[in-house]
């Protein structure tokens, strides 16, 4: 696709977008929303919701299934981590679409590995993980 064509197409899908939202519409199908505090139906909200889950649980499994520092295998604890520490840089590049469909999308490459928030959190903060004692005289 041209870089024209996908002006042109960024060009109507904000027109759409500007004409749903003024309506009062849902962005998505154009069905009336009942809730103005929000931008999407129910409906849509709850397909968004899920399609989520499925790509992040997808890109979870691709790259192990458990945190690579402590094991944790529980869904609910478990992120996608840049390893080079890149996270915010390349959430700027991708926008705001979430990461599971991106590294869906681009086959699952190697840069990324799975972390629990505790030891996500720790290694961005810290700059070593608690699980890791001998990093810790990095403070």
């Amino acid at each position: 696709m041209s870089y024209n064509s996908v002006k042109k197409v960024r060009a109507y899908r904000q027109k759409l977008h500007n004409e749903r939202k003024n309506k009062n519409l849902c962005l998505d199908c154009a069905t009336p929303l009942q809730d103005l505090n929000h931008a999407l139906c129910i409906q849509c909200r709850t397909a968004k919701r899920i399609y989520g889950r499925k790509t992040k649980l997808a890109a979870i499994e691709a790259y192990g299934g458990k945190c690579a520092c402590c094991g944790e295998t529980r869904i609910e604890f478990l992120t996608i981590d840049h390893i080079d520490n890149g996270g915010s840089k390349h959430r700027k590049e991708i926008g705001h679409r979430p990461i599971g469909q991106w590294l869906k999308n681009h086959g699952y490459p190697a840069g990324f590995q799975v972390l629990c928030w505790n030891c996500n959190c720790s290694k961005e903060y810290f700059g070593y993980c608690p699980h890791k004692s001998a990093s810790r005289e990095t403070l």
